[in-house]
């Protein structure tokens, strides 16, 4: 219907408009989805002649409103996810966290608003207890919670007639605890592991000509208690002009971390400059994150103190040509300091190329050249060494 030039950066930019819609009223949108759940679970103990068995049950409601053609609200209240596919197993041998993806649709749905600036990491909801617990070979436990227990969420969002993308998040998790008997004496005790807490996001992202846009978003971690509260507020945005041939895109954000009598304050930021269609494409693009940045609350982040510059060219052809229909190349290079102190840890090349053949086939190549001695500050996993190689 209407021509995509690949040679411009995008697809839905390109796309024809569809005129002459006129006079259609939304209807009532309120959509109920009660659940109610039973667990029963029988032990047998051939050897010592003994059975016993336990009965769960559990009950709570999903409901979608439609406030009116642009703004929806989803609420989930005690959400049953034992249908949710389980994570795959994974041996971690490196010194960051593993990041797994989200399979319940509650946080699947409708949060494009509150993944900019990439701050919002829904696993953090419902994840693994803020305390771990050890006993000594006089104890065991009783009962130890991997995960912590969502107890509600809220989610608005839409768009105005002024493109300003408005979206709010909410969601509450119950306290846990651990109990833990004594093997000599048979007596139980209680240790918390995770505080009643409260997450919220606050998003707003206005788009403005020429797909360009500009977003602001904060998250907030609210716990009861004496723990730490969380707080990290950003912005995203990206220009282009009238063309669409070139960008500046770039973002920024400022972690919080609240202790009873100190406060912890880190920051990030980063900017690119690109040409972004034609046959050749390049971009400059550079990144700091402080020794001290901290996201994780309700966020991801594999590791901060780093700042990094990296430099990259690309030609495609996208007409067909003698046996090829399409060729790509890229050659990308990379400068990576730590911030604090500010040491020398990486310098990289990366070329790439891949072909695509008249009968659809496809090959491609890519290497890593790394000419200079570098520095690994993180496999350690101790301040002040490092990995050589």
């Amino acid at each position: 219907w209407n021509y995509v030039n690949p040679e411009v950066n995008g697809f839905f930019n390109q796309a024809g408009e569809l005129v002459g819609l006129e006079n259609i009223e939304s209807p009532v949108r309120l959509f109920f989805y009660p659940y109610v759940s039973t667990v029963y679970e029988h032990f047998s103990d051939k050897e010592e002649g003994e059975n016993s068995s336990a009965t769960r049950f559990n009950g709570g409601m999903d409901i979608k409103y439609g406030i009116n053609d642009a703004f929806t609200v989803d609420m989930t209240l005690i959400p049953d996810f034992s249908q949710v596919r389980f994570d795959n197993q994974v041996l971690n041998l490196s010194p960051f966290e593993v990041r797994f993806d989200e399979n319940r649709q509650f946080f699947t749905e409708g949060i494009e608003l509150f993944n900019k600036g990439n701050l919002f990491y829904s696993r953090r909801i419902g994840g693994a207890p803020l305390h771990s617990i050890e006993v000594d070979s006089t104890e065991e436990f009783v009962s130890h919670p991997s995960t912590t227990r969502l107890l509600n969420a809220t989610k608005i969002s839409g768009r105005t007639k002024k493109n300003l993308g408005i979206g709010l998040f909410n969601a509450v998790v119950g306290k846990s605890e651990a109990v833990i008997r004594n093997i000599e004496t048979d007596e139980e005790r209680t240790e918390d592991t995770n505080p009643l807490t409260n997450y919220n996001i606050l998003s707003f992202d206005q788009a403005l000509k020429n797909n360009s846009f500009v977003s602001l978003i904060n998250t907030n971690v609210l716990r009861i208690g004496e723990d730490y509260d969380a707080n990290v507020t950003g912005t995203q945005f990206e220009l282009r002009n009238k063309e669409n041939k070139y960008s500046v895109s770039g973002g920024g954000s400022v972690s919080q971390l609240y202790f009873t009598d100190s406060t912890d304050l880190g920051f990030q930021y980063n900017v690119r400059v690109a040409k972004i269609n034609g046959n050749f494409t390049t971009a400059v693009e550079y990144n700091v994150e402080s020794d001290t940045y901290d996201r994780n609350d309700l966020g991801f982040l594999f590791n901060n103190n780093e700042r990094s510059t990296f430099l990259q060219f690309a030609y495609n052809i996208y007409k067909p040509f003698w046996k090829f229909n399409r060729l790509g190349s890229n050659l990308n290079l990379g400068y990576q300091r730590l911030y604090n102190p500010n040491a020398f840890t990486n310098f990289f090349i990366n070329p790439e190329i891949w072909v695509s053949w008249k009968n659809f086939y496809a090959n491609g190549m890519w290497m890593v050249i790394e000419p200079f001695q570098s520095y690994d500050y993180f496999e350690p996993r101790v301040t002040g060494r490092y990995y050589r190689f």
